[in-house]
This record gives structure tokens, sequence and C-alpha cells, in this order.
């Protein structure tokens, strides 16, 4: 923080420690492809859901759109009676790769190198040739 001027991984990362100490927020995810059907034709994309609190969600999404120039996304409900629990579900090959980059920026050590992989082939495998 430099003046009045706070940056928004600062803002997350305070919002996940009051969350964890309110509730312990869990986050889990799933990296799977879908078929999209459009104009009598298909196409297979890779997808990112994002399993949690809605409203961590909610900032993760805004944080997101920020530090990584992506389009923020609706949070839905995992369920029709759920109001806590929630899902982010990204789908865009672009913003997947802009992601991917953020999360796991060249040189560091993957802490699950084996997501990693999968993710990444996921996404080398669906990209047009």
């Amino acid at each position: 923080m430099v003046g009045n001027h706070v940056s928004a991984r600062s803002v997350a990362n305070l919002i996940f420690r009051k969350m964890s100490i309110l509730s312990e927020p869990t986050l889990s995810s799933s990296v799977d492809t879908i078929t999209i059907r459009k104009r009598n034709k298909e196409r297979t994309s890779p997808r990112l859901r994002i399993y949690g609190n809605r409203y961590f969600l909610n900032e993760l999404t805004e944080v997101l759109s920020s530090q990584v120039d992506i389009t923020p996304k609706l949070v839905q409900k995992t369920t029709k009676q759920s109001e806590s629990s929630g899902v982010l579900y990204y789908q865009s090959r672009r913003e997947l790769e802009k992601l991917l980059a953020y999360l796991y920026p060249s040189g560091i050590q993957y802490f699950h190198r084996e997501y990693y992989e999968h993710f990444r082939s996921l996404l080398l495998e669906l990209l047009p040739h």
C-alpha cells in the first residue's frame, strides 16, 4: 500500500484472511472440456470451474478481472437451494491462457504440477493446428 492506494491483490488477500477466520472458505476446481454446438457446427473447448463460497467467488472474479484483464464472471448457484455455495465458469481459450500464465508464471516452483500439466495439455490439445 502506498498512501491511500490499495491494490486489488491486497484487498483480496485481506478478504481471504478475514474469511478464513470467519468461515474457513474452501475452494475447489475442475478442468474439463465441453462441446459447444452453434449453427449445426461443433467445437470442443476447455472449461475451468471454481467452486466455493459465493461471497468469496464474487471478490475473486473482480480481482482476476483487474489483475489478469479478463471479463468478470457471474457467480452461479451450485444448487437451487444453496445460498452460500457457488461456481465460476471460465470457458474462453484466451481467458484461460491468461489465467494459466497469471497463476503459473515462468520460473516458479509448481505446487500442483500435475494440475498445471493437465490444464496446459487441455489448452494445447484444443488449439487449432
